[in-house]
């Protein structure tokens, strides 16, 4: 128990495979009073996930051998209480993000002009449509 009447300091895991990167991460964080471990790769990282549990991860999208995607999964299994925060600098990811969004709002206009010319025609495509979304 702590006795001084300070909240202890959340743990922090800062995952990211470029050195300097998670040096000022790191450097920022145990400034602000967190606990923090800041391992390489993902491996590690669920190693000491599984050995001391940690609050907060803060990892990198864009690893080797298991990327923060395929970690972030993992993590919901082995530390399902942990808050998770992704991050990147890899423009392709942000790209890949805005043309799913684009997709989805493309579809959602698509099936809306399906309901509407389906109603006006009386051709049950409103019906069909309306159980599709």
């Amino acid at each position: 128990m702590n006795t001084s009447g300070h909240k202890p300091a959340a743990r922090v895991l800062l995952v990211d495979d470029e050195k300097s990167i998670r040096a000022s991460l790191r450097e920022f964080l145990v400034a602000d009073g967190y606990t923090v471990e800041a391992p390489a790769d993902a491996q590690e990282a669920l190693r000491l996930l599984g050995d001391y549990g940690f609050d907060v991860v803060v990892s990198d999208i864009v690893l080797p051998q298991i990327n923060g995607i395929e970690l972030l999964q993992a993590i919901r299994t082995a530390a399902p209480l942990a808050q998770v925060i992704l991050m990147t600098r890899d423009p392709t990811v942000d790209k890949h993000t805005q043309s799913r969004r684009r997709a989805a709002e493309h579809t959602e206009s698509f099936l809306r002009e399906v309901r509407t010319s389906g109603k006006e025609r009386g051709t049950g495509l409103e019906t069909y449509s309306a159980r599709a979304t």
